[in-house]
């Protein structure tokens, strides 16, 4: 296993938070994808909702670094939001403190044959370092999966133990593999 990537430490974290009026799931996906991929944005969510008059809506809730200028960071922010979607508002809301459990990324080696690759998995862990969460990246886990014939879910399944136990996976036996001390 290599060396853990541990998080970075937030500057600034706000909550941008929208209502949108009935738009398709099309733009809103499309609306998520393009605003994950801003690094200044941390999380984004959707919540089906109903607003006055009983009518269809979404609420869509970000998380954001505002880093060394929060403000510019979420006026910027929230105008892509409105572009977007066609919401008409974003409201900002700055966390004063927030509670987290570290979290680090490490590469869990995956064999089959003579193939090899990594994939990236995400611990966080209680102070005592126990595990709180072991989540392998599915999109790799599914790439891997695709070129040797099975199910994503086995082959991330495969790589969370291995990451709980420091190991690596091998493919063709189905099985995880720990190096042991001599």
């Amino acid at each position: 296993m290599a060396e853990a990537d541990w998080d970075y430490r937030p500057r600034h974290l706000m909550f941008l938070v929208t209502v949108v009026d009935d738009r398709d799931g099309e733009v809103i996906g499309d609306a998520v994808v393009r605003l994950v991929e801003r690094d200044e944005v941390l999380a984004c969510h959707v919540m089906p909702a109903l607003t006055k008059k009983n009518r269809p809506s979404h609420v869509m809730l970000l998380l954001v670094d505002g880093g060394d200028d929060p403000d510019a960071v979420a006026e910027e922010v929230a105008e892509e939001v409105m572009a977007l979607t066609g919401s008409t508002g974003v409201d900002r809301f700055d966390a004063t403190c927030y509670y987290s459990v570290p979290s680090r990324f490490e590469r869990v080696r995956v064999v089959h044959g003579d193939e090899e690759w990594e994939v990236s998995v995400k611990i966080a862990e209680a102070e005592d370092g126990t595990p709180v969460t072991v989540k392998a990246e599915f999109d790799e886990c599914r790439r891997i999966a695709d070129e040797v014939g099975l199910p994503p879910r086995e082959v991330k399944a495969l790589v969370e133990a291995a990451a709980r136990v420091g190991g690596w996976v091998d493919l063709e036996e189905g099985s995880v593999r720990v190096q042991r001390d001599a």
